[in-house]
């Protein structure tokens, strides 16, 4: 084996150097003045917290570079509320909400776009191709034509069960048998186009990423995470048709006015919706790590550079898990260190299997970043 064969098989691993007390005391005081400030700071804060993650995460000897201003994402906020303020006027309303959603696939890849343009590695930028034809297909013509292909026989499918009490079973049996499974092929191959759109466009000064993603995989991956919600959904029917059982009782009670609702009734009801979101929530996780480990294996740069990812199911698992219960206890003081925590775990199990020196050589002296061609790219 050449010398340079083996210089292609160097993997080069992840490293974040990032600490939950300096993390925490930049997201305290962004959040101390996003409130007194009402939320005009928030991009200061933004790119305060971005910087601080790039700078901490390690790639082959070097840190990753920002080139974000807070003012250009201040003027995409403002634009925001522009827009939210003309759809609270009459009229107005439906000519920029009809505008909003003819060019959101454009302010999509835009977004993109400026994203990847403010990220830089070795004094080389980032950089975003993607044309307008492929995000329309992706982010507006697949998801509308295919809910409307399938608005018409689950119209007459509802219809039918309203007006045929008997055969209501058997409805709900073909709705469940023809819809649930055209939803989850519709979700997966969604997400089959937004990742082939992103990873197929994304560029690292003239090196391009490629991707060889195939929609069979994604749609199996879809399957087995609804097959891990089922259990879910089972426990929280079955406890949603108790609470079913006592609202009898419950309507007896608001009729006479002698009784507040019991607390029994309550807790079943809130308890379910517990259970699905949780289900969902563990589905998530299950899709998270699926996916990205998928995509890194059939994700490549520059034809030879190839990223590598050992995300585990378990070890994912009790970190979003444990997070979770982090947050929650703490009203969410835990925050930052749940995403010091989460940021750790990904830069252990991401590397990169290849000759990056080829494509990205290390600069003999700092490279400072300027935002000239950024303001260009916002101002959609």
């Amino acid at each position: 084996m050449s010398t340079n064969q083996k210089e292609m098989r160097k993997v080069y691993p992840f490293s974040f150097y990032g600490k939950s007390s300096e993390y925490f005391s930049i997201w305290i005081v962004n959040l101390f003045l996003n409130i007194i400030t009402l939320g005009i700071y928030f991009p200061w804060s933004l790119v305060k917290e971005w910087r601080y993650f790039y700078e901490n995460t390690e790639l082959a000897g070097n840190r990753f570079e920002l080139y974000a201003k807070p003012t250009e994402i201040l003027n995409f906020i403002l634009m925001v509320f522009g827009c939210v303020f003309l759809m609270m006027l009459p009229f107005v309303n439906i000519i920029v909400m009809f505008a909003l959603f003819c060019t959101m696939p454009l302010i999509i890849i835009k977004i993109i776009g400026y994203i990847c343009r403010s990220t830089g590695f070795r004094g080389t930028r980032f950089g975003y191709c993607c044309k307008p034809g492929e995000a329309y297909v992706s982010c507006l013509a697949w998801p509308f034509l295919t809910l409307i292909v399938v608005m018409v026989p689950m119209g007459a499918i509802i219809t039918s069960i309203l007006h045929h009490r008997d055969a209501t079973a058997l409805n709900f049996i073909l709705l469940s048998v023809f819809f649930v499974p055209f939803f989850i092929v519709r979700w997966a191959i969604q997400n089959y186009l937004y990742m082939k759109m992103i990873i197929n466009n994304l560029l690292i000064g003239r090196a391009r990423f490629a991707g060889d993603f195939k929609k069979s995989a994604f749609i199996k991956y879809h399957f087995y995470a609804f097959i891990l919600s089922i259990p879910f959904f089972l426990v929280a029917a079955k406890i949603m048709l108790t609470s079913a059982v006592e609202m009898e009782s419950v309507v007896q009670a608001a009729k006479t006015g002698s009784s507040p609702l019991p607390f029994q009734f309550i807790f079943h009801v809130y308890g379910g919706l517990l259970v699905i979101l949780l289900g969902n929530y563990i589905c998530s996780l299950f899709l998270r790590v699926s996916l990205t480990n998928y995509v890194c294996r059939n994700a490549v740069l520059d034809g030879d550079i190839r990223i590598t990812s050992t995300m585990s199911y378990s070890g994912y698992f009790k970190l979003a898990l444990l997070n979770l219960v982090m947050v929650m206890c703490s009203f969410g003081l835990c925050i930052p260190h749940t995403q010091i925590r989460t940021a750790k775990y990904l830069a252990q199990c991401i590397a990169i299997e290849g000759d990056i020196d080829r494509i990205i050589p290390e600069p003999s002296e700092p490279v400072a970043g300027t935002t000239d061609d950024l303001r260009a790219n916002i101002s959609f």
